[in-house]
């Protein structure tokens, strides 16, 4: 007899290379877990190629792939208002013997996830990189450094401001996009600036890895302040070419020609020593919890520090349009 399903679907069914969406996606990853050790691991996910092309490189436990026709048997679809009242009654009640699909929100799966979530029984530190040397590769380059997710890229709200922060030579890197989500805020690179000040006092020897949903060369400047302690994406790609090039692992997948280059930022920054998160991005959430890292989901790390305090200070700034970024103007974008 065959094992039930979890048929896992992507909420937004938009998975681009503009943005892949892969933490939203693995947080909803996580919630087929969840369910699935509600109902004693008892349960098989199924994901669609075009929604997790990710498969095909990284070892995603219990997880296979499916197509529509197997998904559009018979399955229970899991609503809103089932998700609700477990989280009401801290509980999750489903038959063990049924196959489901997730039909909820991605705002209720965030609320299930940070409701049932244990780190110590977790699926997530199994999830590696399928190619055992890339993967030993990868960590080692990024040994003892700490990681910083700087998330400045699509989606997120950028004003005149916020570009004449930036050194002039580097704006071209950045759209202009007041449209955006005002929650979703630009953080200046002097709050990242004293951070790395901060560790290197209290380590002479400290590093950094520094991901960046932008084109790298928008943080060149970074390694030019602090030479010889800073590695992007790319410098792993350099370092690891060969081993890269031998698996194919760069090659375009399905509909994402990136994919293989975008999955070595994401394991680069889970496999640092600690991680400085960007809110409020799933990001680099995704990748602490990859990565081991002592956090639980209940977002701890975003209720205090520096990055947490200028992200609620730019927010209130971007919707009351107050002048609170004008004093961090750079004297050299003053004409």
């Amino acid at each position: 007899m065959s094992r039930p399903k979890i048929f896992l679907r992507d909420p937004w069914d938009d998975v681009t290379n503009i943005d892949s969406g892969w933490g939203n996606r693995l947080i909803t990853w996580l919630a087929a877990c969840i369910l699935n050790k509600s109902m004693g691991n008892n349960h098989i996910i199924k994901v669609l190629p075009e929604e997790f092309p990710e498969l095909t490189l990284i070892n995603f436990p219990n997880t296979e792939y499916t197509t529509l026709y197997e998904i559009n048997k018979k399955t229970t679809p899991i609503v809103d208002i089932e998700v609700e009242e477990w989280i009401k009654n801290d509980k999750i009640k489903l038959n063990n013997q049924l196959s489901y699909t997730n039909a909820f929100t991605y705002g209720n799966t965030l609320d299930l996830v940070e409701a049932f979530f244990n780190p110590n029984t977790d699926a997530f530190g199994s999830m590696k990189i399928k190619n055992k040397i890339i993967h030993e590769k990868i960590k080692a380059t990024v040994q003892g450094r700490t990681g910083i997710h700087i998330r400045r890229g699509n989606g997120v709200y950028l004003d005149h401001h916020d570009i004449l922060s930036i050194p002039r030579g580097y704006m071209k890197y950045y759209t202009v996009c007041p449209k955006c989500d005002p929650d979703y805020t630009f953080i200046r690179d002097q709050i990242y600036f004293d951070i790395i000040d901060d560790l290197i006092k209290k380590d002479k020897n400290a590093k950094f890895f520094i991901g960046i949903d932008v084109d790298e060369n928008a943080i060149e400047y970074y390694k030019t302040k602090y030479p010889g302690r800073i590695k992007t994406c790319k410098d792993i790609v350099k370092e690891n070419k060969k081993v890269l090039n031998d698996a194919k692992f760069l090659d375009p997948r399905l509909q994402l020609k990136d994919m293989g280059y975008d999955l070595i930022d994401f394991f680069s920054l889970s496999y640092t020593e600690t991680i400085i998160h960007s809110p409020p991005s799933s990001w680099s959430y995704m990748a602490s919890h990859i990565g081991g890292h002592p956090q639980t989901f209940a977002k701890s790390e975003m209720t205090s520090g520096r990055v947490h305090n200028e992200y609620n200070n730019l927010n209130y700034a971007n919707h009351n349009k107050n002048e609170y970024k004008l004093q961090f103007i750079s004297r050299d974008n003053i004409i």
